[in-house]
């Protein structure tokens, strides 16, 4: 059965509908990449370890392991795995987007500091914002013992430590996602 569309009335939304995420295709890699590349990105419970590094983050070489503070949506994990993904978030809780990716010495002067790369990134819809990582919100968590041939690491992208959040039925696009390296 379908129901009437009426032009200039907003669809009815319940307050436990979710909020959606979409990233442009070609924005971001399903794999560990080869070489440099954005891996996945996570929506993780907002200010999951803003008061001890070493909190940030439980992972083992292939993502989080088992990590308490990634988002759920009905009792799935909130990641983006693939270019032109899309995820549902809880309405009206507060997250951060951490994105995964590995710099390899190929693309990079050290893969193992912060100061040779970064993530640019472009939001539209219910929640805009463009800038780019800093060392400040970087953290490595695996070079598999391979000293400087590469690093994976994790942005957080938090809002400027504030947050994200969306209201019922709204959606927001990752309409570009970069990692900028440079020798």
């Amino acid at each position: 059965e379908t129901g009437d569309v009426k032009v200039g009335v907003p669809p009815a939304v319940t307050p436990d509908e979710p909020g959606t995420v979409t990233v442009i295709p070609g924005l971001a890699c399903a794999d560990i990449p080869s070489e440099s590349g954005i891996e996945n990105i996570y929506f993780f419970v907002h200010g999951f370890g803003d008061d001890d590094e070493d909190n940030h983050f439980h992972w083992n070489s292939q993502g989080p392991a088992e990590n308490e503070n990634i988002l759920e949506y009905n009792g799935t994990d909130v990641v983006i795995t693939s270019s032109g993904g899309s995820v549902n978030v809880p309405a009206d809780t507060k997250f951060d987007i951490v994105v995964a990716f590995k710099v390899h010495s190929s693309q990079v002067y050290d893969p193992t500091q912060t100061d040779n790369f970064r993530i640019e990134y472009i939001f539209s819809g219910a929640i805009s914002d463009a800038d780019n990582t800093t060392s400040v919100n970087m953290f490595c968590f695996d070079n598999d013992g391979t000293g400087t041939t590469w690093g994976r690491w994790v942005a957080v992208l938090n809002n400027g430590g504030e947050g994200y959040s969306l209201t019922a039925g709204s959606n927001f696009s990752i309409d570009n996602i970069a990692l900028y390296g440079w020798k």
